[in-house]
């Protein structure tokens, strides 16, 4: 049974007793585990203890880690109480404002949205089928600067540790997630360009319980409510999963950029630049064929996103 804590207070301290430690001797403990406390003393454990003030949900995150908790489940108890926790307001504004017009993200033609969406396993015989539709996806969305070859992403979806989810509404495919587990050392190069994501291969992908980062290959959301799973799928997939050192994405719209940065992601690096007005994504008044980011697993974590997405 999961053990329960009303907010970091209690969690401190009931944590610290068990322990026998000191403030002292947990500030010091705490300033070898991560830089993200090396201006921490026993004063500030003492503050955060008596409530005066709350340390940040990431260093709240990492205090879990510390002393050996996972901290997913501790923040998706809606009893647990976090005092700079946001709502989801942004993140609705952002699907209203962008999910009715632009078809390149959640305004599919044909679909009917008071319909519900039904997940499909992709079986080897139909692996081709989606592969070829994701393609040609592909190809449009970038206006045909992208060609994607469908045997080729056939064999990435074989792949055991490929996560990848279609999405249909009365039978028609309105949505996909595709994520990739890569090897740590090709994380520099796929989010500097160095490595083209049709070179990606099995000898690029990690095993399923093998050290990586996860790699958002392609997604799209036809309706506003498969964009919401799109986003908790992905999350806890990262939480549950104490392997994966981050999340690397190539964002190609403006909707995926503003995502990410509700998650609180580090750019990295533009793609080519584009000369098209709508075109692309748009980055200090240019337009690029796509932007490299990056997500640690613990500000996912600490992220007010996933952990609302976590307690509905």
């Amino acid at each position: 049974m999961q053990e329960s804590f009303k907010d970091i207070q209690d969690y401190m301290c009931r944590r610290r007793d068990e322990r026998d430690l000191l403030q002292e001797q947990l500030a010091d403990a705490l300033i070898a585990f991560n830089d993200e406390f090396k201006d921490i003393d026993a004063q500030a454990i003492s503050r955060w203890e008596r409530g005066k003030i709350s340390p940040s949900i990431q260093r709240q995150v990492l205090m879990m880690q510390f002393f050996g908790d996972e901290p997913q489940h501790i923040l998706a108890d809606k009893n647990f109480n976090i005092g700079q926790l946001r709502n989801l307001d942004s993140f609705e504004k952002l699907l209203n404002q962008n999910m009715e017009f632009s078809h390149v993200l959640g305004a599919h033609p044909y679909v009917d949205r008071r319909a519900d969406f039904e997940k499909v396993d992709i079986s080897k015989q139909k692996s081709l089928h989606y592969a070829t539709q994701i393609a040609c996806f592909q190809d449009n969305l970038s206006r045909q600067r992208d060609h994607w070859d469908g045997q080729w992403l056939a064999d990435i979806l074989a792949f055991d540790s490929t996560t990848a989810i279609m999405y249909e509404v009365n039978g028609l495919l309105s949505g996909h997630l595709i994520l990739l587990r890569v090897k740590p050392e090709y994380l520099e190069a796929l989010l500097h360009y160095r490595l083209d994501e049709m070179n990606l291969n099995s000898e690029h992908l990690a095993s399923v319980d093998a050290p990586g980062f996860l790699y958002s290959l392609s997604l799209y959301s036809g309706t506003k409510e498969i964009h919401i799973d799109i986003n908790a799928m992905v999350l806890s997939i990262i939480a549950e999963d104490n392997q994966l050192e981050c999340i690397a994405a190539r964002a190609r719209s403006d909707v995926g950029v503003k995502t990410l940065e509700l998650l609180g992601a580090d750019y990295i690096c533009a793609g080519e630049e584009l000369k098209g007005k709508k075109e692309g994504v748009k980055l200090n008044g240019r337009r690029y064929k796509n932007l490299s980011y990056k997500i640690s697993r613990e500000k996912i974590l600490a992220s007010s996103l996933s952990i609302n997405l976590s307690r509905q």
